[in-house]
Formats: C-alpha cells, structure tokens, sequence
C-alpha cells in the first residue's frame, strides 16, 4: 500500500506540478493524448505503447504495485488518475518537444517531455521510484 501510494503520489506529482493504438503516434500531441487517456483508465499495457522504455519501466512498477492492491485502493488510485483532458500542446524549445496537458482538477497544466524515434512520438517522463 505504501508503495502505491508514493507511486501515485509521484505521478500525480509529475502531472500536476510541473484510447488509441500506437500507430496513431504521428504527432506529439496524439502520444501525449493516448498515454494520459490509457493512465486513466489503469490501462498500463496501453500506456507503455506511448511510452519511452524508461517510463515503460516506471509503468510496470507501478502495475506490479497496483496488482498488489485491494479493489478499494485500486479504485482510489483511478480517482486520483481520473482526469479530463481539455487540450494538449506541444511545441519545440531547445531542440526539446515537451507537451501541455490541460486541464487537472485545479485547472493546473502539466508538462511532458516527448521523443521520437522511428517516427513515432513517445512520452518521456522521469519517474524516480
């Protein structure tokens, strides 16, 4: 349970602070999009399609972590994961292409570094666990 919850707490974290197939990677935005819509929905498999190996390492941590867990905290966690994505954004700065996901529960915007590779668009985030 400790562990979830600091899992949790990390990634909201990163998300505030700061579902489609992976074909559909051809932009920035739409992998952005995909991974925070299958994040929602706990959908880890379909997460990690979005994201770098790095953050797919991150992802299956926490998944392990979640199957650990009783229906209530799971349910919990969703909660805390629930959120509406009004807009994303995304634009090139420093050779960088980091994205803006709009909207959290605070109307809060949360950045996300973005990298292609093989003309795909993957999510980047760095988690410490």
């Amino acid at each position: 349970m400790r562990l979830l919850t600091f899992a949790s707490l990390l990634i909201l974290s990163t998300f505030l602070f700061s579902c489609e197939e992976s074909s559909k990677q051809l932009t920035p935005e739409d992998a952005a999009r995909g991974f925070f819509t299958a994040l929602a929905e706990l959908d880890f498999e379909t997460a990690k399609t979005y994201a770098t190996e790095s953050t797919q390492q991150s992802l299956k941590l926490i998944e392990v972590a979640m199957n650990m867990s009783s229906e209530e905290d799971k349910a919990e966690l969703k909660k805390q994961f629930a959120i509406e994505i009004k807009e994303v954004t995304c634009a090139e700065v420093d050779g960088q292409t980091s994205c803006k996901i709009c909207c959290d529960a605070s109307g809060g915007e949360a950045p996300v570094n973005m990298v292609q590779e093989d003309n795909k668009w993957y999510v980047n985030l760095e988690m410490a666990l």
